[in-house]
C-alpha cells in the first residue's frame, strides 16, 4: 500500500476493475459526452486529458478505464473525494 500527498491509501487491485464510458460519468457526476469529449479532444475542464484509457481489440472497441488510473487521475486533479465513491464502485463490481 502506498500513500498519495493527500493521505489517500491507494491498494493496488489484485483483478484489475475496468469502468466504462458511462460509468465513469457516473462517478464523476459528468454526462457520457462529456467523458467522450475529454478522449477524444484530450481536454478536460481542468486543463488536462482526463484519466488513461484503454481499447481492447480495434479502435472502435469501447474505452474503458483502469480503476487504479481512475484513483490516480483524481488524486492528481484536486478530485480525492471521489475515491471513496470509485471504492464503493469497485467493491459492488468485484462482488465484495
Amino acid at each position: 500500500m502506498q500513500n498519495s500527498a493527500d493521505g489517500t491509501v491507494m491498494t493496488p487491485s489484485i483483478i484489475p476493475v475496468y469502468l466504462d464510458t458511462y460509468e465513469l460519468a457516473d462517478l464523476l457526476g459528468r454526462t457520457f459526452r462529456t467523458v467522450r469529449s475529454w478522449r477524444l479532444t484530450g481536454a478536460s475542464s481542468r486543463g488536462d486529458k482526463g484519466p488513461p484509457f484503454k481499447q481492447f481489440g480495434s479502435s472502435k472497441s469501447p474505452a474503458m478505464y483502469l480503476a487504479d488510473d481512475v484513483q490516480s487521475w483524481l488524486i492528481a486533479t484536486g478530485q480525492g473525494h471521489l475515491v471513496p465513491k470509485l471504492h464503493a464502485f469497485v467493491a459492488q463490481k468485484a462482488g465484495v
